[in-house]
């Protein structure tokens, strides 16, 4: 029972995300088509700032807060009016230095931009706590409905802002409404109701978790939003375009997949962050059900990315397909990789996170600049190989060890994905280099490979995905969520 209620939530998570994607797959064409690539980049421009400030803006006292019981009452309230001052504030210093801001990269029209998005870590502030709520009452789909909603109605504004001409203000209509109308759903559904109580020695157990997830955090935003302001300010916006598409597309299956395992995951990993064996088994059993999915599509669809390009974009984003080709098979191990975050995090493991974040920000910003020197592709060679040769040699096995794993066990472990992919990719490559066919076609050529390596996978590994069923049922049975039946407290 518990095995196929965390199927559900998850496939709840996954499914809104497959709709959001679908719709963005649908989506992008269109937007490619009306705005030009320096549009797509003053909006990638604009949004490090922003999410920047949305990288501290609850402190990472939400997820802190999934472990606490809501009949502590004070600890719930005290966390919310802490939030709500720093996303206030943040609100406004983002208000404040949109200007500087827009001066400093030296193009004027990023600095309304910027002002109006400073809504966004706003409402996340505000949206903190109630979702902590819902996740930990199990409310996934109730969440999943939210994040298709939201993303559908902004996504629709944008459309029809873009066909009506309004140029880069119709993605940032997209981004600021998805968060309008999210908080205005989850404010409605959550149940928790803050005190007039406010008390900082209530959260002292929280601060270190809160301070690692935050600094983590803001690691996580400098490892991936320096790339547009470096590429911004050195080769302008139409090459940051270029890179934004290709890298918005790399990271759709994370989008898809990850983040929906992520929540409904870390819920059971706190319920079982005292067994180490049913931890890694999880951990196994997750990636290797993840990388079956992902691989595939991934490698293939990296050989065939000028083509998906061309059908899809257009001629004029035919120069992003080589960036995406060289980020695809790092953004599908990524995907694999962000799977591990709850364990950390339920293993209290958040100062480990966090060191190695910060050594990779380090290496990164040491090799950025020197890179983007001889163009964007320089950059995303040199992104693809440091980030390959640290995660080899350095986090990947820190990021196992709490669970005593390490990158050779993980390996054998993902072995058919790697291998089927690899070869489904060289395929790809030697059929299209002996028949040439039109763009089109070798679309239609793609999506069929994707198919049968998925296939193939599934029936390699039929045997061992039967036994982790069978694995997980117990693990699921043994996992209790911390809600009580009946608790009111800060809910009520």
């Amino acid at each position: 029972m518990a095995l196929r209620k965390f199927a559900f939530n998850v496939a709840s998570l996954s499914l809104a995300r497959a709709l959001q994607t679908v719709a963005s797959i649908v989506a992008i064409p269109i937007l490619a088509r009306f705005l030009e690539p320096n549009e797509f980049g003053l909006i990638a421009l604009s949004m490090p700032f922003i999410l920047f400030c949305m990288a501290i803006g609850d402190a990472g006292l939400g997820q802190s807060l999934v472990r606490v019981k809501q009949s502590e009452t004070l600890v719930w309230s005290s966390a919310f009016w802490l939030i709500m001052a720093l996303s206030v504030g943040l609100a406004l210093f983002v208000v404040a230095l949109a200007w500087p801001y827009a001066i400093l990269f030296e193009h004027p029209e990023v600095a309304p931009i910027v002002a109006v998005m400073a809504v966004s870590p706003f409402l996340q502030g505000l949206t903190a706590l109630p979702i902590a709520d819902l996740q930990q009452r199990e409310r996934f789909q109730l969440l999943a409905a939210t994040e298709v909603v939201s993303s559908f109605i902004a996504l629709m504004s944008a459309l029809v802002l873009a066909g009506a001409g309004a140029g880069v203000w119709a993605l940032v209509s997209q981004a600021t409404l998805y968060w309008v109308v999210k908080a205005a759903i989850i404010l409605i559904a959550s149940r928790f109701r803050p005190k007039f109580q406010f008390a900082l020695t209530a959260l002292e157990g929280h601060f270190t978790f809160s301070r690692d997830s935050a600094i983590g955090n803001l690691v996580t935003f400098f490892n991936r939003q320096i790339d547009p302001l470096v590429i911004g300010k050195m080769l302008g916006a139409t090459p940051l375009g270029l890179y934004s598409m290709a890298n918005r597309l790399a990271i759709l299956p994370s989008q898809l997949l990850a983040a929906p395992a992520q929540s409904t995951m870390y819920v059971k990993m706190v319920a079982l962050r005292h067994d180490i064996a049913a931890l890694r088994d999880l951990v196994l059993i997750s990636s290797l059900a993840v990388a079956i999915l992902v691989f595939p599509p991934m490698a293939i669809a990296a050989a065939s990315s000028h083509a998906f390009f061309v059908v899809f974009l257009s001629a004029k984003w035919a120069d992003a397909s080589l960036l995406f080709a060289i980020l695809a098979p790092v953004a599908g191990i990524q995907v694999v990789s962000t799977i591990w975050t709850p364990m950390l995090l339920a293993t209290e493991n958040t100062t480990l996170r966090l060191r190695i974040g910060i050594e990779m920000t380090v290496l990164w910003l040491a090799i950025l600049p020197f890179a983007a020197m001889h163009g964007v592709v320089a950059v995303v060679v040199a992104y693809v190989v440091s980030y390959m040769a640290f995660s080899l040699l350095r986090s990947y096995n820190a990021f196992l060890s709490p669970v005593q794993l390490n990158v050779l066990d993980m390996t054998r472990a993902l072995a058919a994905p790697l291998i089927v992919s690899a070869l489904a990719a060289l395929a790809h490559v030697l059929l299209m280099w002996q028949f040439h066919l039109p763009p089109l076609a070798e679309v239609a050529l793609a999506l069929a490979e994707m198919a049968v390596a998925l296939a193939v996978l599934v029936f390699v590994c039929r045997r061992k995905l039967k036994a982790h069923v069978g694995q997980l049922r117990a693990l699921f049975s043994a996992a209790k969520p911390l809600t009580e039946e009946g608790v009111g407290g800060a809910a009520n």
